[in-house]
Parts: C-alpha cells; sequence; structure tokens
C-alpha cells in the first residue's frame, strides 16, 4: 500500500478553521465535533484516497456527513492536497481558482 503524506492549501487551512468556529458560535461543541469528523476523514482519504471518484478537474470530493462540507482534493504522485474544506451549498467551484495556484 502506497504512503501517502496530505499537505493542505492555506485557504484550506482558514476555511477548517472559519469553519470550527462558525459551528461553535452557533451551537457549542459542535465545533469540536466538525473537526473530529475532518480528522476522520482526512484519515479515511489518506488510506485510499481513489474511494472517491475523479472529477474532469482531477479533483475529488469527500463529503463530510452530517455536516454539510466536503474535503475536495487532488493526488499528485503519493502527495494527497487538500484544495479546500468547502461548504457544499455556497459559492460552488469557488476554489477551482487554487488549482492553477498550486500546480
Amino acid at each position: 500500500m502506497a504512503r501517502y503524506s496530505i499537505r493542505h492549501d492555506p485557504a484550506a487551512i482558514d476555511e477548517f478553521e472559519g469553519a470550527i468556529d462558525w459551528y461553535d458560535r452557533e451551537s457549542p461543541g459542535t465545533g469540536s465535533r466538525f473537526k473530529d469528523a475532518v480528522k476522520t476523514k482526512l484519515v479515511q482519504i489518506r488510506s485510499n484516497p481513489r474511494r472517491w471518484a475523479r472529477e474532469r478537474d482531477g479533483t475529488r470530493r469527500a463529503l463530510l456527513r452530517p455536516f454539510s462540507y466536503a474535503v475536495v482534493f487532488r493526488l499528485n504522485g503519493d502527495v494527497i492536497q487538500i484544495i479546500a474544506h468547502a461548504h457544499t451549498s455556497r459559492r460552488p467551484g469557488y476554489w477551482r481558482k487554487r488549482l492553477r495556484d498550486s500546480s
């Protein structure tokens, strides 16, 4: 089995932290549950990144149920590039410009 490393786009880190803060403001403790869900999903992605379908742009999206977020990533050799922690209903595709920046 291949060993993958994970690299986050800096904007994805900002999104992740912002979502944690937002969830905690709306309902204390929910930010922590969101954080745990993301960590669990990253473990799953790292163990088998090809589990999620590849889109035309080369990205894959792992949904974070029950949260309305997806981890958007792409595989580049043995590196998993986290492009976005994207809300599934807001500004679809806003993160696509990052694909050019992180090539």
